[in-house]
Formats: structure tokens, sequence, C-alpha cells
């Protein structure tokens, strides 16, 4: 985490800056005082008026008031500035390692622990940028400072102070080792209660409808009362070593008082000297106290900023290789699976996937709950990497391409359309955001959604809620196909997208579909058979196999699973949980 200092020197210089004048003004003050008292009461004793050495320590004390003012009102400026420098580069850098991660990461962290991660475990981390700087400044050198002075008024008083700070940082290191693991565990249980606000807010209509509302709120209020059991115990290490070090104190000061009252009655100190000493010793537990707080800070430190670099030094699974190409731009779009296997963990899901895709044709691709459709498509963009095989788009290994390149020639319309909490315009302009408001008119119409969102006070000005919740299912996907079409994409995936589409719109945008598509290699997971008969070439999976292929017309001749499905479909939808029945009767 100190490396992002390096990030802001100067701003840093500024800061440490100030923060020295201040505490060697604030140090020096009281041994100032003292000097002026003897000056005042050596003349009150000899019955002479105020003299000119009195004005000038008042002017001295006066102008060392403005400065501390000015020193620290820079300092704290100064400080801010250095913190929240960094806390901005801090959260650009989980963001973009957020974003670089691949679907898996995802998988195994709850969305609500990333944003733990990403907002407030940040914040914490980074208020040790504000508290080294200032307070570790303060500490070392208003320390210094104070110890010397004693030293200079009396040597056995500066020896009395130095005794006491062994006992104080055995306090100090007894209560980090006490608070750092409970604090660490206390960061951990955030990361669960937002987890758990988190899947609440997003199912808050399914918890509605299984009027689930008291059961959440006990899975709510034990994750809750552990999180506020944590840091009670925190806070109870906490309150246990202020008043100690204060006794300790506290201890200190009646020993200097004591001592340095005997040393002035035998007129070995003068009274200035003896308030200097009190008032010196009395403050030497403030950089001790800042000195304390530094380590508190390092411990909140050391607890979150484990949990956020976690984020940012997590290599993702999916990277370029060094020597990965760029797709060419005037490639063709034919994808090839050469005996593809893959699995999650342990368990295949893909067995010797062989398939060719010609560049600028339709496929469609069939297949019921668990039949590996989906995680074969997440292969193309390498969402996830075979386990063995090869993917190759224009016979080049996906692998040796450079992920930004493939991505971006791939346009994805999936069945649950995630929309963003922006205006319609800037929600299919996603892909493309150089686009004009012609061109995303343009796909609009093609996606039959343009008279819609027309009808809307707003026009595409309109902000849809987040998720696109104030949007029905059809309209989601509408935008969703508008979106893909506009990123001008090589390769086209459907996602069963026009499920939430009456047949009417369906067929008006296939029919908007079919000159647009030409060139492009489109994939359609479906059920429809409007769409399934739209399409060259027909796949049927089952159990991570190819279980049937070829064209509607083909598979129709053939006494197998095409048929038995194109026979017992239901208002123009396959039945896809039928085909291991079918499989088994065959």
């Amino acid at each position: 985490m100190f490396g992002y200092f390096s990030l802001k020197r100067r701003i840093l210089l500024l800061t440490i800056a100030c923060a020295t004048m201040w505490a060697i003004i604030r140090a020096i003050s009281p041994y100032i005082t003292g000097l002026a008292f003897d000056v005042i009461y050596n003349s009150l004793d000899k019955g002479e008026s105020v003299n000119i050495t009195i004005r000038a320590y008042i002017l001295i004390l006066t102008l060392m008031a403005v400065s501390a003012f000015l020193a620290q009102g820079l300092a704290i400026f100064f400080g801010g500035n250095l913190h929240q420098g960094i806390y901005k580069e801090l959260r650009g850098d989980v963001f973009d390692s957020l974003q670089r991660q691949s679907h898996k990461y995802f998988g195994d962290h709850s969305t609500g622990e990333l944003i733990s991660r990403s907002t407030s475990d940040i914040q914490r981390a980074t208020e040790i940028f504000w508290a080294i700087p200032i307070s570790g400044t303060l500490m070392i050198v208003e320390f210094t400072v104070l110890i010397s002075l004693l030293f200079i008024i009396n040597f056995l008083i500066g020896i009395i102070c130095v005794i006491s700070l062994p006992m104080m940082w055995f306090i100090t290191r007894h209560f980090k080792k006490k608070f750092w693991p409970i604090y660490f565990e206390a960061r951990e249980q955030i990361g669960i209660l937002n987890k758990v606000m988190a899947e609440n807010i997003a199912g808050a209509i399914v918890s509605r409808v299984f009027d689930a509302r008291k059961k959440d709120l006990m899975r709510l209020d034990r994750d809750n009362s552990q999180y506020r059991d944590f840091m009670i115990k925190s806070h109870k290490y906490y309150a246990l070593v202020w008043p100690q070090m204060l006794l300790i104190g506290g201890i200190v000061v009646s020993i200097v008082i004591l001592f340095g009252g005997s040393l002035v009655m035998n007129n070995e100190m003068t009274a200035g000297s003896f308030i200097a000493a009190i008032m010196l010793s009395g403050r030497l537990f403030i950089p001790i106290d800042n000195g304390t707080r530094v380590g508190v800070w390092l411990g909140i430190a050391q607890a979150t900023g484990r949990r956020v670099f976690e984020v940012i030094e997590n290599i993702p699974v999916i990277m370029d290789d060094p020597e990965a190409i760029t797709l060419p731009e005037d490639g063709e779009g034919e994808i090839s699976f050469e005996g593809v296997s893959f699995g999650y963990r342990k368990e295949p899901v893909l067995e010797g996937i062989t398939l060719s895709i010609p560049a600028g044709s339709t496929l469609a691709l069939l297949g019921g709950t668990g039949s590996g459709k989906s995680s074969l498509i997440n292969l193309i963009p390498r969402f996830y990497d075979v386990t063995t095989g090869a993917v190759k788009i224009d016979g080049i290994d996906v692998r040796n391409l450079k992920l930004e390149s493939i991505r971006r020639r791939i346009g994805f319309c999936d069945q649950e359309t995630f929309l963003f909490s922006r205006s319609i315009g800037e929600n299919i302009a996603f892909g493309n955001q150089q686009a004009t408001k012609e061109e995303i008119i343009q796909v609009a119409k093609i996606s039959q959604i343009h008279e819609f969102i027309e009808s809307l006070p707003d026009g595409y000005d309109t902000i849809i809620g987040e998720r696109g919740v104030t949007l029905s299912g059809g309209q989601r996907q509408r935008l969703s196909i508008a979106r893909a079409l506009l990123a001008d994409p090589l390769i086209v995936v459907f996602d069963d997208i026009l499920s939430a589409v009456d047949i009417k719109t369906e067929r008006k945008i296939q029919d908007a579909l079919e000159a647009l598509l030409k060139n492009r290699t489109t994939i359609f997971i479906t059920q429809r058979l409007s769409t399934i008969k739209f399409t060259d070439w027909i796949v049927i999976m089952d159990k991570g196999i190819i279980a049937e292929q070829g064209t509607h017309t083909d598979l129709l001749s053939k006494n197998g699973i095409y048929k038995r499905l194109f026979e017992t479909q239901i208002d123009g939808v396959l039945n896809l949980e039928i085909i291991e029945e079918v499989e088994d009767e065959t």
C-alpha cells in the first residue's frame, strides 16, 4: 500500500512539511511560555514594569499561534488531497482488476462481498494515507522536540519521562495483538452481511411473492448480530487502552510536579522552567497517543488492505497469451470446435465436441436444461477455456487471440438481459459509444422497439430503472438485440432472446434481421420452431455431447430426436425436456 505514496510525491512532501512545522510550534510553545513567565516573574520581583523583552515574547507567541494555525490548516488540506487522490487510484485499480476477471471469479465471490471490498474496505484502508503523513509526522517530530526540551530543562526529569515509554509500548503492542485479528474477522463478516443485503435487494420481488420477509429478517439479524459482536469486542480493547495510557501519563506528570517542585524550592530550577516541564510532560502523551492511533490505523489497513489487494493482485484465469494476435478485421467468422471437452469442476460438462459452423451461416442450438449448450457458446469468447481440444475462429485457436479483439467481434443477446440504470439510448450504444442517433434508431427499428421508445416522454433519453425493471421482459430482450446489432459484430449469439416476444413481433424481428445478419455467423439457442426453421443448420445437444445434427428437412426425414420433438411441439415451441425420453425410446 505504501507504494501508492510514490504516485503523489509532491503533495506528500507538502503534507509532511506542514505537519512538521505544526508539530515543532506546538512542541516548543510551552517552553517559550516558561521563558516568558521567568521574564515577567523577574520583572515583578524587581518592581520593574513590563519591558520590551516581554513584548517580544508576546509577539513571538502570537506569531507562533498564527503559524501553527496556518500549518495545521495546510497539513489537513494537503493530507485530505493526498488521501482522496490515493483513494481514487485504489478504486480505479480494484475496478480494473474486476473488469479483467473471468466468469469463474464472479461465481466464486458474491456481489455483496465484492462491493464491500470495493467501497468500505478501500475507504478504511486508505485512512492510513491520512494518518501516516500527519499523525505519524506529529508523533515523531513533536515527541523528539518535547523529549529534547525536557532534557534541556533537567536531565532527571527527562529520564523520568523516558522511563514510562516501555510501559506504553507494551500496552500498545498487547492491544494490537488482540485488536487486529478481531477487526479482520469483523471485515470478513461485513462482506457476508453485504452479500445478504445485496441478495435481498435484488430478490425483493421473489421475497414478497413467497412471503419470506420474516425469514429474511431473521437471517439478516443473525449476520448483523455477529458483526455487532465482533465490533463490540474490538471496541472493548479500544476502551481499555486509552484509560491505561492516561493513567500512566497522569502518574508521570505527578512525579514531574513533585520532583520539579522540590527543585524550585531549593532554587535549583526557575519557576518558568518548572511550569514548562509540567506542560511539556503533559503534552508528551499527545504524540504517544498519535502513535497509538497510527498503530490502530495500521492494523485496520492491514485487515482491510489485505481484502482489497486480494482483488487487485488476483491473476485472472483467462489472460492474453504473450504472443497473442489480434483477430483480423477482415475475418469471415467461421467457428470450429475440435474435440472439445470442458468441465467447471471435476464433472465434465462437454465431451468430445466436434462441430464446424461455416462463416455467414445460421445455427440453431437445441438442448434441455444442463445439456451443455450455454457452456459450449461460452467457450467462443473465452469466458472459459477448454479442458481439452480447441475452439477456433477463422482457423485460429481463440487462446492465441487477444481477448479484446475476440469479444469486440461477438455480439451476445442473453435471455437474462442486463440493462444499466442509464438512458435507453446509452444502453443501446453500450458496445458502440461512437454511434450516431440515426444508427441507434435504425437498430431499434430492426428490434421492433422504436415505436415504444418514441411513445415515452423523453424518448431515447428516458432513464430506465436498475437492471431495466421498469420494462417488460420482451422490451428488455428487444433492447438487448438492438445493443448487440449496433456493436457491428462478426458473430452474433441469441440465447433464447425471443422467448418473451409474441409470435407476431418475432416474425417482424426475423424479417428485419434476415438482411442484417447476412455475412454474419449467427447462433440461436432457442425452443421456437419458427426460429429453428429460419436457420441453416440444427444441432441437438444432450448430456454434453451432440446427439443429432442436420438441416430441418434432413432431421425430419430421420426417425430421431428432432422428429419426435417436432411432433410433440405445443404452439410452435419444442419441449426440449423430453430429449432424454426420446433417446431412451430410440
